[in-house]
């Protein structure tokens, strides 16, 4: 959150502080956004946004400058990490070079209103100057990125020195203030993993990425070992396992052709087994981010860790079971073709029932979930995609949206447009599923994670994500965040575990997809449906399908020739 000044705005006219900014020059350039990881590729990291390094050498302080100037130049010089900020650091005197810590929330605001008012002089050497933001996003010390708006009204006090104007005291708790472009070039998106919770004995293990920024820089093999041994973010935090013990922390991070080290406090030492290989898992997964990381080595100062049986060096691609995703790497599709179930998959799936309406397949492909209208109820039909047995889990009125999540969290679905309820895996029938807090209006389209952690919600237009927490054996999906669209949101499914892709209507009929980051930070731009005009969509990796026409048929959304004829296509999941 922004703090707000109790000074008065200044009654002058207000210039733009962007037309004040100095020169950025310019040093390194070049950047690429490639696709998410595709569904046959589980052994790499789906959905990582990665940003090419573009440093910029903003100007320092002139001769001769005023106050204004000088308040410009030190907002604007935060662009530049170098030094660890000594660029804008040179803007600050006295008491605010000791009390600036860049190291706190980051406020990222739109350039395009940033103010900064006339100088205001009590006398010849002292100056106050008013600064009002408009604040899109606020990174907090665990690097989540948080969308907000608001607005911030900051006083600068400053001296007037031999050199010229320097700032000599600082809005209180003021930390970086950056704008989205110079965040994405100076912090990359990364993801984190955490172990999800396991819900009964003997739940396979897997892992959950937390999405964080973190300063780009040569260390990054350092910086991501560090963060992992830390608490999840609040995006994550009580929904995952925490770091397997508080007080573990790294010695050393080394790295020699391609094999990190990791030197862990004697903590470390007690860990054996499944402890050891989850330990293990997630360091893996998160240095894989390391362009150059080909293995792992993990050791105290007294001893080299190792799994029973394994190499002292555990490779890249190990661990492949822990995927986030849950998806197998051959994950067909599966859709309805005149009310029963069909798939890509070979051979073919077998579920008997006939007139369904829905379906969901759980992440390993194995169980399915459909509905079916029977008397004015549907029935909640459960079995397996190669089998003949079908049971009947509920009968109720108004169920729509079912989703599998990881397969461990039981099915859960949409009830009467009001409610989120689940299919108890022991058996119990269904049970309501909390969301304390959410925005009125009825619920359209449900979607919960494939690695059983989150899940995406579509209320009246907007589209939301949250976390899941258990209590007793209680679901309850918490802090419910909007991510911003660029229409009215008609359906959600998740592509990877930290991106979404909804299908989008407006006023006019016409219907788009777009993909989004589930913090919001990375604008995504819509995907032109081209002649297609999508019903229904579904997503794994960079593979999204759509249906289209009438009668309808399936796509993969970009090409033109259609797969089969078909509705409601999904992935597991």
């Amino acid at each position: 959150m922004t703090r707000r000044s109790r000074r008065r705005a200044p009654r002058r006219p207000l210039r733009t502080a962007a037309a004040l900014r100095p020169l950025l020059v310019l040093l390194v350039a070049g950047c690429s956004l490639p696709l998410p990881a595709g569904v046959h590729t589980p052994s790499k990291v789906a959905g990582q946004d990665q940003t090419a390094e573009l440093q910029v050498l903003p100007q320092g302080p002139t001769p001769g400058q005023g106050a204004n100037a000088a308040v410009v130049g030190f907002i604007a010089a935060q662009a530049s990490p170098l030094g660890h900020y000594a660029i804008a650091r040179q803007y600050l005197t006295g008491r605010a070079a000791t009390d600036w810590s860049p190291d706190r929330t980051i406020r990222v605001f739109d350039p395009e209103k940033e103010n900064v008012g006339k100088p205001d002089r009590p006398n010849p050497i002292q100056s106050n100057v008013q600064v009002t933001m408009t604040t899109i996003a606020t990174v907090d010390s665990s690097g989540h990125y948080e969308p907000t708006t608001g607005k911030a009204n900051d006083a600068y006090g400053l001296t007037k020195t031999a050199a010229g104007w320097r700032i000599s005291s600082l809005p209180e708790g003021l930390g970086l203030q950056l704008s989205q472009t110079d965040l994405v070039r100076t912090f990359a998106v990364r993801n984190v993993y955490y172990l999800a919770p396991q819900q009964h004995a003997g739940d396979p293990r897997h892992l959950v990425p937390d999405r964080v920024f973190l300063p780009n820089g040569p260390d990054l093999e350092v910086a991501l070992v560090q963060r992992l041994l830390t608490a999840p973010s609040l995006a994550l935090a009580g929904s995952v396992s925490e770091q397997p013990s508080p007080s573990l922390s790294a010695v050393s991070v080394t790295s020699s052709g391609g094999v990190v080290t990791v030197t862990l406090t004697r903590e470390a030492e007690v860990y054996d087994g499944a402890e050891l290989r989850d330990l293990f898992a997630q360091l893996v997964w998160t240095l894989r981010q390391v362009p150059t990381f080909t293995g792992l080595r993990l050791r105290t100062a007294s001893k080299v860790l190792r799994l029973d049986g394994a190499p002292e060096v555990e490779p890249a691609s190990a661990f492949a079971s822990y995927d986030p995703s849950g998806l197998a790497a051959d994950a067909s599709y599966y859709y309805l073709s005149a009310g029963r179930l069909r798939s890509s998959a070979t051979p073919a799936a077998t579920f008997a029932a006939t007139g369904l309406e829905a379906i969901a397949v759980s992440p390993r492909g194995d169980r399915v979930a459909a509905l079916r209208r029977r008397g004015g109820r549907d029935e909640v039909l459960l079995g397996t995609t190669h089998g003949a047995a079908v049971t009947t889990a509920a009968r109720e009125v108004g169920l729509t949206s079912p989703t599998w999540g990881s397969g461990e969290v039981g099915l859960w679905m949409i009830e009467g447009g009001s409610r989120l309820v689940r299919v108890d895996p022991g058996g119990g029938g269904l049970q309501s599923v909390a969301v304390p807090v959410r925005p009125g209006g009825p619920l359209v389209s449900l979607a919960v994670s494939r690695d059983g952690v989150r899940a995406a919600l579509v209320v009246r237009d907007d589209v939301y994500v949250g976390r899941i927490a258990w209590n007793g054996g209680a679901a309850s999906l918490l802090d419910l965040h909007l991510v911003a669209t660029t229409g009215q949101v008609q359906q959600v499914v998740w592509s990877t575990p930290t991106e979404i892709v909804v299908l989008l209507g407006s006023s006019t009929g016409a219907r788009v997809v777009q993909r989004l980051a589930i913090d919001g930070s990375v604008p995504v731009p819509q995907l032109g449906p081209g002649l297609l005009s999508p019903t229904a969509i579904t997503a794994a990796g960079g593979t999204v399908l759509v249906t289209s026409g009438s009668p309808s048929h399936i796509y993969v959304l970009g090409r033109a020739t259609a797969l089969q004829k078909g509705t409601q296509p999904v992935f597991p999941g």
